[in-house]
C-alpha cells in the first residue's frame, strides 16, 4: 500500500477488523506489523509503496473458519468506506488462501484412536524454565518435530503406534534445543504416569503403546523436575507422587527397563490420554478427570 496512507490504514483497520474479530468466538490475538522500507512504484495516492502484516491467532482452526462470510463481507466493505478516498489495499493471504491449513493440519490418527501431539502439545523444553507451580506452556504447530515410532518401540508394538511422535514448542529457540538433544526435555518414562507406573501391578508394554489407559493418562499443569529431569502424573496420583518422588521413580524405572531395557531413548511416548488440571473443578470432576477418548482397563 502507499505508505502515506499508513495512518488512514491503521485507523481504518482498527475500527473495522480488529473490531470485529474481536467479537468472534476463539479470537485471540491481532498484530499488524509495518515494513517501513519502501517497495516500489507510486500507488493510486502518488508515492512509495509500503507494506503491511496483519497476523491473527485463533484457538483452533474450526473457530477461525466458522466466522459468519456476511460478517466478514461487510466488515470489508466498511474498512474500504473507512480507507476513502484512498483507495483500500490488495489482501493477500500467507502461506495459501486457506491461511496455514495445508502448512500444518497434518492430523495423526491410528487404530487405537486419534492421536494427539506428545504431551498434549505442551513445550517439553519451557518446562524446564518455569518455577514450581507455574503452567505449562502450550506449542505450536509452526516449530515441531517428529521422532520416528519404530525407533522407540519393538517391531512387536510397532503396529499399535505407526506413527512418529509429535513435538510442539513455543519458540524456534526451544525447538532447536530439542532437537540438539531431545532425551534432556522429554519427560521421565515417555510423559507416563510415574506413580502409575511404579504403583499399578496389571500395566503391560502393550497398554503403554496403545496409551488410552486412564491411570496412565497425565495432568500436565503437575509436573515436577527432578535431579534434571521431567516427570508426569496424573491429577489424584500427583499428591502420591510427590510424597516419596524418590520412591516412586526408582521402581517405575526398575518397570521400564524391564519392558523397554532402557529408561531414555525407549519406550512409548504419551500422545494418546491427558487430563485438564485447569477445569479439574467442580461440577465436573469426572468429565475432566477421564477423557473421552481413554479407557479404564
Amino acid at each position: 500500500m502507499v505508505c502515506a496512507d499508513l495512518d488512514r490504514f491503521v485507523q481504518a483497520d482498527n475500527s473495522t477488523w480488529t473490531a470485529f474479530l474481536k467479537k468472534q468466538l476463539g479470537f485471540v490475538s491481532k498484530s499488524t506489523f509495518i515494513d517501513p522500507a519502501p517497495s516500489g512504484g507510486g500507488g493510486g495516492s502518488g508515492g512509495a509503496n509500503c507494506t503491511v502484516w496483519t497476523i491473527t491467532r485463533w484457538l483452533t482452526r474450526e473457530l477461525w473458519k466458522s466466522i459468519d462470510p456476511a460478517g466478514l463481507e461487510a466488515t470489508a466493505e466498511a474498512f474500504a468506506k473507512a480507507m476513502a478516498p484512498f483507495p483500500a489495499p490488495m489482501p493477500q493471504r500467507y502461506p495459501t488462501a486457506a491461511g496455514l491449513d495445508v502448512a500444518v493440519d497434518t492430523p495423526t490418527v491410528n487404530a487405537s484412536g486419534t492421536r494427539v501431539p506428545a504431551i498434549a502439545g505442551n513445550d517439553v523444553v519451557a518446562y524446564f524454565s518455569l518455577k514450581a507451580g507455574e503452567m505449562d506452556v502450550p506449542g505450536l504447530p509452526q516449530y515441531r518435530h517428529v521422532l520416528e515410532s519404530q525407533n522407540l518401540l519393538p517391531a512387536k508394538l510397532q503396529h499399535l503406534h505407526p506413527e512418529g511422535y509429535e513435538f510442539w514448542f513455543s519458540t524456534q529457540a526451544n525447538l532447536a534445543l530439542f532437537v540438539a538433544n531431545p532425551w534432556k526435555y522429554i519427560p521421565m518414562f515417555g510423559g507416563h504416569c510415574t506413580h502409575g507406573i511404579a504403583s499399578r501391578n496389571d500395566l503391560t508394554p502393550e497398554t503403554l503403546a496403545d496409551g488410552r489407559v486412564a491411570f496412565t493418562c497425565v495432568n500436565t499443569t503437575q509436573w515436577a523436575v527432578v535431579n534434571g529431569s521431567l516427570y508426569m502424573n496424573s491429577c489424584g496420583m500427583y499428591d502420591d507422587f510427590v510424597k516419596d518422588p524418590a520412591g516412586d521413580i526408582a521402581k517405575a524405572s526398575k518397570a521400564w527397563l524391564g519392558w523397554f531395557g532402557s529408561t531414555r531413548g525407549a519406550g512409548p511416548l504419551n500422545d494418546a490420554c491427558f487430563q485438564d488440571g485447569g477445569k479439574f473443578k467442580a461440577p465436573n470432576w469426572v468429565g475432566h478427570l477421564m477423557p473421552p477418548e481413554c479407557v479404564i482397563n
